[in-house]
């Protein structure tokens, strides 16, 4: 099912703001400022604020490998940095090893991330996330051809797969001829709410 941020969850939410002495490897729901496209779909800024722990099951609720691999990213970023880390042989071979798996999943369920064209688009290419019995959220990014830097702004591969419809012909969203924006999405598991809680939009 598609969760709301309810009322009980903006207030553990606020109970929670500030507390950066949580571990790294915790389930973390990061929001700031968000605009609520539709049941369970919300669009939000680059810059974040710590919603609880407590509200998150899983951020890996379909990909519990991605979970280890960009563990070990951030592990080699620190080891050869930004400029040289996609240089790596080693590097290279593990996101080959996994963009395969993230090929083969079910193909009732996306990634636990990725692209697509625009924020409805992916309840319509994956409605078992509306059917399945677990509270999902998705939040998205909005990335447009206009906003981009001359040089290292936005490119695919950082983002996960790509579900959309248009033609990519470019590595940097500033060079594709055809495409002028594209959403990042996030998926996360929400925990059940609390008995007598319901599952209705908060402010």
């Amino acid at each position: 099912m598609l969760a709301e941020i309810t009322a009980h969850d903006i207030s553990l939410g606020k109970s929670f703001r500030g507390d950066l002495s949580v571990p790294e490897n915790e389930a973390l729901l990061f929001v700031n400022s968000y605009e609520r496209v539709a049941r369970g779909l919300y669009l939000r800024d680059a810059t974040f604020e710590l919603l609880s722990r407590d509200l998150v099951k899983s951020a890996y609720p379909f990909d519990a490998l991605g979970k280890a691999y960009w563990k070990r990213l951030h592990e080699d970023y620190k080891t050869f940095g930004d400029d040289k880390v996609h240089e790596d042989a080693g590097v290279i071979a593990r996101r080959a090893e996994y963009r395969r798996l993230e090929n083969a999943q079910n193909e009732n369920y996306p990634n636990d991330y990725g692209v697509c064209d625009y924020p409805e688009q992916i309840l319509e290419k994956f409605p078992k996330l509306a059917e399945d019995p677990r509270r999902f959220l998705i939040m998205f990014m909005k990335f447009s051809k206009k906003d981009q830097p001359s040089r290292d702004g936005w490119r695919w591969e950082k983002w996960g797969n790509y579900v959309g419809e248009q033609e990519t012909l470019a590595d940097y969203l500033a060079d594709e001829p055809h495409i002028e924006q594209v959403y990042s999405f996030h998926i996360f598991e929400l925990k059940p709410l609390p008995e007598g809680i319901e599952e209705v939009h908060g402010e």
